[in-house]
């Protein structure tokens, strides 16, 4: 049995992939952004940026569903994650001047405040804490994947995880439901944590049998969110 205390829990439920950067910035640092902001209406399955594309500006997500992504050479999408309400993307472009790493499309119809690149580094230049505050997001970013990757973890407690992760940002709830829903099919959770669909076929079903998630083709209703982080934090001792 697995047990954990809710410190431990605490921990391990921290997307800190997932943190809001920007509401955690001075309320003036907020204001001159969000001055220099401009909305901008994305379609479902309209591209943001595509991979190679130059950093023009990053954008904070208003509303609707983004899907990060990269293409593998073979043309199979890899999915990265996807985020919802808050989340800012395409920064670190941004900060290095370097061609766009990956693809950003709209999974839903979306509205996001868009901030041009010049902006970004003529405010950052006023207020390094800007700079501070995306590094410190992307270092966390890099110690979540490093963990994922490198850290030993089961393939279990990879999927328990990544899972988590995804329902800060893309989970939504339905009327009359107990849990949150995502919309993903078996290829896109596996291709997020770089295995095949067959690889966590069964897991998925062994969790469904536990009453821990609910899983029909194309989505996933995660049932009991504190069992699949306890599956998460199996290597807490």
């Amino acid at each position: 049995m697995v047990m954990a205390t809710h410190a431990q829990l605490g921990r391990c439920a921290k997307t800190a992939a997932g943190a809001d950067w920007f509401s955690e910035l001075s309320a003036q640092l907020q204001k001159e952004l969000g001055n220099c902001m401009t909305p901008r209406t994305f379609g479902m399955g309209q591209a943001i940026y595509l991979e190679g594309d130059t950093a023009e500006a990053m954008y904070r997500i208003v509303s609707g569903r983004v899907r990060i992504r990269s293409m593998s050479p073979c043309g199979k999408e890899v999915l990265m994650v996807i985020y919802g309400p808050g989340h800012c993307i395409g920064t670190v472009s941004v900060l290095d001047g370097l061609p766009r790493q990956n693809d950003a499309v709209a999974e839903s119809t979306a509205i996001l405040d868009v901030l041009s690149a010049v902006d970004f580094h003529r405010i950052a230049n006023m207020y390094p804490q800007l700079y501070k505050a995306v590094a410190v997001s992307y270092a966390m970013w890099i110690r979540d994947i490093h963990t994922m990757f490198v850290g030993g973890y089961s393939l279990e407690e990879r999927l328990a995880r990544r899972l988590d992760f995804l329902l800060d940002f893309g989970g939504e709830r339905e009327v009359d439901r107990v849990g949150l829903r995502l919309d993903f099919t078996q290829e896109m959770l596996a291709s997020s944590i770089a295995v095949s669909r067959q690889a966590i076929s069964k897991l998925l079903q062994d969790w469904q049998d536990s009453g821990i998630i609910e899983y029909k083709y194309g989505s996933l209703m995660v049932l009991d969110r504190s069992r699949l982080r306890l599956l998460a934090c199996k290597q807490i001792n």
